[in-house]
C-alpha cells in the first residue's frame, strides 16, 4: 500500500483500489498534479468546513473519474465502472444531493418552481448534454454512483477492511498489512495553484472588473472562475470559486467587504467558495435567477450539513429576470441564458460608454449549430448566443468540451482582439496574436476616474458607520486634506505613542497587526481605523505593522478633532470602540495563559461539529479555533478565535464578551472551545484587572 498525503486528505493505493480519504475543495487538482489516477473509492471525512474551506466536495472527483480517466464507454453508451462514496448515511445522502443539482441540474422540486417555457428549454438542453443509454434515455445518477455506509465503524470491500478509529482517523487492512490514515492537520489548506503576488494596491479605477480566476476546474496552475466587480467603493463578486477569499486577501479586501455575489451557476469551479462568505456578521446578497438561487441553497445545505432554512437565514436573495436590466452601484447588468449542462446565465455589464460581456459557461458555435439542426434550440436562440461574441469586449468560455466552447469557435469574429478566452489557463501557440487570455488579477476598467472618487465614497461610508449626521461637508473636508499611504508588507506603519497632532488612518485595503506594549492585540482590515486612540486620550506604546500590501487614508488630527467637537455622540462611540479593542487584547492574553501550569486552571476543552450548541450550566466559553454564530432576537453575531461568550453578564460586558441569554450558538465549522467557570476566571486575577474587578463586585 502506498499513501500520498495532502492537508486534510490522503490518497491510498492498494492492490485493487485507489482510495481517497477526505474531499476538500479542489482536492482533485492535487491528485492531478501529483500524477495520480482519480480514486474509485472516496471516504468522506468528518469535517464539513474548516477555515472557510468546504470539506465535502464530491463534484469534480465524480466528473474526473468518469470523463477524465475514461470510465464511460461512449460507443456502447454505458458506464464502465461507477465511483463509490463511503460515509455515514447523512454524508452519502449529501453527496447524492450535491450531484443531483451539479450533474442533472433541475431536480423535480426545482422544475415545479420554473415557468413552463423556461422549464422546457432547460429540459431539452440538459437532456442534450446528458449521457444516454443505447435507447437514447438519460442514464440515471444511480448508475454512476455507489454508496457504502459504515457498519459498526467498519467497511469491508473486496478483501479490504477500513476501520474508523475516531474523528478523521482510519485504519486500513489488506493482506496482513495495515496503515493508519490521519486527516488532521495544522495551518491552512492551500490551493494547488500559486497565489498571485500583489505588491501595491491601487484605486485608479473606481468602476472596474478584475479577473480573480479564469482557469478550468481540471487545470492546476491558475485559479478557477471568479471576478471582482468594483462599483465606486462597493465590491461584488461574479461567481465565487474555491479559495476566492484567499485571492481577495491578496488585494487587501476582506470577505466582510463583499456586498453580494452574482452567481452564474452552481458548478463548484464557480460556486465552491461561497461557504466562506456565509461566516460573517452581515448577510451576503446572492444575485441570480430563481432556479439558480434554488439550486445554490440545495447545494450549500448539503455541503455544510444544515437545513435549507438555515442557508436562507444567512443570505439575502435577489432574483433577477433574463432580459430585465439590474441597476447596481452605477452600472447596469443585463442577463442572458447560457447553453450549459445545468441552468446557467451570462452577463453584460455596462457603465456609461464601456461594456463587457461575459458569455458564462456555454457551448461553442459548432455545438450550437448541431443543436439548431436537431431542433434542440430555436434559430432565435442560436442567433442570440452566437451574437454575444460581437460585443466590443467579450470574455468567452473556451473550456474545450461539449458543454464549453473552443478557440476556433470565435475565429469568424470580425475583430478577434475583442475576444478574451476564459475557462482555461493557457493560450495555444496557434492562437497567439489572435486572441488574448484572461489571467488572474487582470483589470478591465469600466469607467475612468481617479482615486479621489473612490476615497470620497469610502470616507462617506466610514462616517455613516460612525453615526455622523451631516456626512458630506466632513466627507469633502477629509477627502481634500487626506494623504494616501501605501506601505508594503512588513512595514511599521505606526510606532511608539501617537504625537498630539497626529493622524487618524482609515484602511481602504489590506491587513495590519497591532501590538500594544509588546503584545499582539488585534488584526485590522479594510474598513477599520486606527490612530484615534491618541486623540481620544488613550495611552500605550503601540506598533501597527502591515501584514499585506496596504492602502491608508491619513486624515489630519485637527480635522478629526473638529468632527468630534461638532458631532458629540461620535467621541463616546469611538472611545468605546477603542476600549473594546483593548479589552479584546486582554482576552487574547488571557487565552494564552490558560495552559500555563502555574495557574492550575482546569478548563474543559470542548470540540464541536457544525450544528446547534447550548451553553447549559452557567459558564463562559472562549473560542480557541473555528467559527460560531450567536443568534438572539433579531441579532446575529459571528464569534471567532479569542472571543468569549456565555453567562455571567457583568463579567462579559466588562471584557468585551457576548451574553447568550435566550439566544443560541451554532458552530459553523469544526470548533474548539474552552469552558471556564467563574472560579477559573477569578484565578486569572493578574491577567486582567477589569475581569477580576467585575468578579469581586458580583
Amino acid at each position: 500500500m502506498r499513501l500520498t498525503e495532502f492537508p486534510g486528505a490522503a490518497y491510498l493505493e492498494t492492490s485493487d483500489h485507489r482510495i481517497l480519504f477526505g474531499t476538500f475543495s479542489e482536492v482533485h487538482q492535487h491528485i492531478k498534479k501529483a500524477g495520480l489516477a482519480f480514486p474509485d473509492l472516496v471516504v468522506c471525512g468528518d469535517n464539513r468546513i474548516q477555515a472557510g474551506v468546504p470539506q465535502l466536495v464530491p463534484e469534480f472527483l465524480f466528473f474526473g473519474f468518469l470523463f477524465v480517466d475514461g470510465h464511460v464507454d461512449f460507443k456502447e453508451h454505458q458506464i464502465i465502472e461507477p465511483i463509490s462514496f463511503a460515509g455515514t448515511p447523512e454524508q452519502c445522502a449529501a453527496v447524492k444531493r450535491i450531484m443531483e443539482v451539479s450533474y442533472l441540474g433541475l431536480t423535480p422540486e426545482l422544475r415545479a418552481k420554473v415557468p413552463p417555457e423556461r422549464r422546457e428549454m432547460l429540459r431539452r438542453e440538459g437532456e442534450y448534454f446528458a449521457l444516454k443509454n443505447d435507447k437514447n434515455r438519460v442514464i440515471p445518477l444511480d448508475d454512476y454512483l455507489r454508496f457504502l455506509c459504515w457498519e459498526e465503524e467498519k467497511l469491508r470491500l473486496d478483501g479490504l477492511l477500513i476501520e474508523k478509529l475516531g474523528a478523521n482517523r482510519f485504519r486500513v487492512h489488506e493482506g496482513g498489512r495495515e496503515i493508519i490514515v490521519d486527516l488532521s492537520f495544522e495551518g491552512e489548506q492551500d490551493p494547488v495553484w500559486p497565489l498571485p503576488e500583489v505588491n501595491e494596491v491601487k484605486t485608479d479605477h473606481p468602476f472596474s472588473l478584475r479577473v480573480l480566476g479564469a482557469a478550468g476546474p481540471f487545470q492546476t496552475e491558475a485559479p478557477s472562475s471568479s471576478y471582482l466587480l468594483t462599483l465606486n467603493g462597493d465590491y461584488y463578486l461574479i461567481d465565487c470559486a474555491p479559495f476566492t477569499h484567499r485571492l481577495l486577501e491578496r488585494l487587501g479586501i476582506s470577505t466582510e467587504q463583499i456586498k453580494g455575489v452574482v452567481l452564474t451557476h452552481v458548478h463548484d469551479d464557480h460556486a465552491g467558495g461561497l461557504p466562506a462568505f456565509l461566516q460573517q456578521n452581515e448577510k451576503i446578497e446572492l444575485i441570480s435567477t430563481l432556479e439558480i438561487l434554488a439550486s445554490a441553497k440545495i447545494k450549500l445545505a448539503a455541503v455544510l450539513g444544515v437545513e435549507e432554512e438555515e442557508i436562507e437565514q444567512r443570505l439575502l436573495e435577489r432574483e433577477v429576470v433574463v432580459g430585465q436590466p439590474l441597476k447596481l452601484g452605477g452600472a447596469t447588468l443585463l442577463f442572458h441564458y447560457a447553453c450549459h449542462s445545468i441552468p446557467t446565465i451570462g452577463i453584460t455589464i455596462a457603465c456609461e460608454e464601456e461594456q463587457i460581456t461575459m458569455t458564462g459557461d456555454t457551448a461553442g458555435r459548432r455545438t450550437l449549430e448541431e443543436m439548431r439542426r436537431e431542433e434542440v434550440i430555436t434559430p432565435e436562440r442560436f442567433e442570440s448566443l452566437t451574437g454575444l461574441s460581437k460585443a466590443n469586449k467579450v470574455l468567452v468560455d473556451c473550456g474545450e468540451a461539449l458543454i464549453h466552447g473552443y478557440p476556433q469557435d470565435y475565429l469568424q469574429v470580425s475583430d478577434t482582439r475583442n475576444i478574451i478566452l476564459a475557462h482555461r489557463e493557457d493560450l495555444p501557440p496557434e492562437y497567439e496574436g489572435i486572441f488574448t487570455l484572461a489571467h488572474s488579477m487582470q483589470l478591465f476598467p469600466l469607467k475612468f476616474g481617479d482615486s479621489t472618487v473612490f476615497d470620497t465614497a469610502f470616507i462617506g461610508k466610514t462616517l455613516s458607520s460612525w453615526g455622523v449626521k451631516d456626512i458630506w461637508p466632513w466627507c469633502t473636508l477629509f477627502a481634500v486634506n487626506r494623504k494616501v499611504l501605501s506601505p508594503k508588507m512588513g512595514t511599521f506603519v505606526l510606532e511608539e505613542e501617537m504625537p498630539e497632532e497626529g493622524f487618524v488612518f482609515l484602511i481602504t485595503h489590506g491587513f495590519l497587526e497591532v501590538t500594544v506594549n509588546g503584545e499582539k492585540t488585534a488584526r485590522l482590515e479594510a474598513g477599520d481605523c486606527f490612530g484615534e486612540q491618541a486623540i481620544l486620550g488613550c495611552h500605550g506604546r503601540i506598533r501597527v505593522t502591515a501584514i499585506s500590501p496596504v492602502r491608508l487614508l491619513a486624515i489630519p488630527g485637527k480635522n478629526f478633532e473638529d468632527l468630534l467637537e461638532r458631532e458629540k455622540g461620535i467621541y463616546q462611540k469611538l472611545r468605546r470602540k477603542w476600549e473594546k479593542n483593548e479589552l479584546v487584547s486582554r482576552i487574547k492574553r488571557f487565552a494564552k495563559s490558560i495552559p500555563s501550569p502555574e495557574l492550575t486552571l482546569k478548563p474543559e476543552r470542548i470540540s464541536l461539529s457544525p450544528g446547534l450548541f447550548l451553553c447549559g450550566e452557567p459558564a463562559c466559553y472562549l473560542v480557541c479555533e473555528g467559527v460560531l454564530l450567536l443568534e438572539r432576537k433579531d441579532e446575529r453575531i459571528v464569534l471567532k478565535e479569542n472571543q468569549i461568550f456565555g453567562d455571567f453578564e457583568g463579567i462579559l460586558a466588562d471584557c468585551g464578551g457576548f451574553v447568550v441569554g435566550d439566544g443560541q450558538v451554532k458552530a459553523l465549522e469544526n470548533t474548539s472551545l474552552l469552558k471556564l467557570s467563574a472560579h477559573d476566571l477569578f484565578r486569572l486575577h493578574g491577567e486582567s484587572e477589569k475581569i477580576s474587578r467585575a468578579l469581586e463586585e458580583r
